[in-house]
């Protein structure tokens, strides 16, 4: 639980503006008598977010709209700004603000067993990191790369524009009637080209381990987890090839849908499941997270740091929501630890664990 006066769940807002870049905590409880219901705290919490990334006319008048549309919308933001007031603004602080990084399995047994198997103190810990990071054997085989904590951009012969997220690696196979990308590890965005100058069609495909999508003229994004693949779809179509519904017609993706793809199935992604994470932030170099449990947020925030974080389960259950930069993974960590009541330790600067304050 958190300690007494903390809430249930926090807010952190960075403004991303060149002149401003502050965090703020924000509590944001749910229930009791005289707030908004939690949709309309929930979108209260977007219109803080995008008034400190932009403090325009357009947001301002947006925001103003948005509160005199409804009765809960003016109680939901009246109950923010209550609560805002109630919270000192932190010091200034670089820009480069990025997400912390948990990986509870690290005090498994199996894995402190593994290191001392392996052997690994001082200089050979980060051997072993660079191996395990950067020269990761799909890496070897890949014609692109994008090592952990980088992001790439690149246009490929037919005009689609690949975008490579942190430990990503794929391969190519471009033939005269084909054009497919195997996604070994990672997560990639594609805006698809038009392929001129191929005198006839050939279907652009993404193949991971989970499945195969079908671009039919589209901006998707396919991440592959250690079980399974996440789609989604931001414009056009994306075929699920072998994955039918249950008339028989073929299966696909629409714009704002969200696949979960596995040896089990194919899925839709729920609404509510999926505004936890915004999954394509990557592309614009943030990580935007909603009502995400802290042990969830910095698993994800783990995947751009090298080593690994974990965190005490006594805070592994409280609540985030906030839009984070990728460029600085220990700035975050420093950021969470003078907004909410926990302890960073930090050892080699590889292992890093949360601990509630106190």
């Amino acid at each position: 639980m958190l300690p007494r006066g903390w809430p249930a769940r926090a807010l952190i807002v960075q403004d991303m503006g060149n002149d401003r870049r502050m965090v703020h905590a924000v509590a944001a409880r749910t229930g009791g008598s005289g707030g908004g219901s939690p949709q309309a705290l929930e979108e209260a919490i977007a219109w803080m977010v995008r008034l400190q990334s932009h403090d325009d006319d357009t947001t301002r008048t947006g925001c103003a709209q948005w509160r005199a549309a409804d009765p809960e919308h003016e109680q939901a933001w009246l109950q923010l700004s209550d609560l805002t007031d109630q919270w000192p603004v932190l010091p200034a602080m670089p820009a480069g603000i990025a997400s912390a990084a948990v990986d509870l399995a690290l005090a498994r047994k199996q894995r402190r067993h593994a290191f001392k198997l392996l052997g690994l103190t001082g200089i050979g810990i980060g051997a072993w990191l660079t191996v395990r990071q950067t020269a990761d054997w799909r890496h070897w085989r890949a014609d692109h790369t994008a090592s952990r904590g980088e992001r790439r951009r690149i246009v490929l012969e037919d005009g689609t524009q690949l975008f490579l997220n942190t430990a990503t690696s794929v391969a190519l196979d471009f033939r005269p009637d084909s054009r497919r990308i195997l996604l070994q590890e990672g997560e990639i965005y594609l805006e698809t080209g038009s392929d001129a100058g191929q005198s006839g069609y050939r279907p652009l495909s993404v193949r991971s381990r989970s499945g195969e999508f079908v671009a039919l003229g589209t901006r998707f994004l396919v991440r592959q987890e250690p079980n399974f693949a996440l789609l989604q779809v931001d414009e056009g179509r994306v075929a699920l090839n072998g994955h039918v519904h249950a008339d028989g017609t073929p299966l696909i993706a629409h714009p704002g849908q969200r696949y979960r793809v596995s040896a089990q199935g194919a899925r839709v992604v729920s609404d509510a499941e999926a505004k936890t994470l915004a999954l394509a932030g990557w592309i614009d170099g943030v990580l935007e997270v909603h009502d995400m449990r802290l042990a969830d947020f910095v698993d994800e925030a783990e995947r751009y740091r090298r080593g690994w974080i974990s965190c005490d389960p006594a805070v592994a259950e409280w609540r985030l929501s906030g839009v984070f930069r990728l460029d600085d993974m220990d700035e975050v960590l420093r950021s969470l630890q003078r907004t909410l009541p926990i302890r960073i330790e930090v050892r080699w600067g590889y292992w890093v664990r949360i601990h509630p304050k106190g």
